[in-house]
């Protein structure tokens, strides 16, 4: 549990950074006026099926006291290429969601036992449903200290609920 809460932490301070480099079009989006009350009721489920901009799939189901577990099948490879996949990598996740829409989860990959990956976001209402914009850092053991630093990487996803065609080539 605490390596989650680290990686938690270390995932919010990424949002932090990345707010300030988000682009035109994702501030255009999510300057659409709402109130917070809107959002807080817009986005306290975030539970079912979630798909991002390449097509990786989560499944949030929600647990006590405002927790989260699920599934997550990544099309995109965890590995150097970073090319989308047609065969998913799995993962279990963890997390949790706060009343406001906020949220923050970990994912275990069950193919890479050497990465975990971090997520924390915020749910917006949006004129379809919901949308989710989370930070991740993804986290890869390396065989020597030395080597450390090749092991971190970061980005940023947007979820929907409505599940996007992708062509692999």
């Amino acid at each position: 549990m605490d390596l989650f809460l680290l990686f938690i932490a270390l995932s919010v301070s990424l949002t932090t950074i990345t707010a300030h480099q988000e682009s035109n079009s994702l501030k255009d989006l999510l300057s659409s006026g709402k109130s917070n009350r809107a959002t807080n009721a817009a986005c306290s489920d975030i539970s079912g099926n979630w798909y991002n901009q390449h097509g990786s799939e989560i499944i949030f189901t929600p647990g006590a006291k405002s927790s989260l577990s699920g599934t997550f099948a990544s099309t995109v490879s965890l590995y150097k290429n970073k090319r989308p996949t047609a065969d998913p990598v799995n993962g279990k996740l963890v997390g949790y969601l706060q009343r406001d829409g906020s949220f923050g989860f970990a994912v275990i990959w069950d193919n890479a036992s050497n990465q975990t990956t971090a997520y924390s976001g915020n749910c917006y209402p949006d004129e379809n449903g919901e949308i989710l914009i989370a930070a991740w850092h993804l986290a890869e053991k390396q065989h020597s200290i030395g080597d450390a630093w090749k092991g971190f990487r970061s980005g940023q996803d947007i979820f929907t609920r409505r599940k996007r065609l992708h062509h692999f080539s």
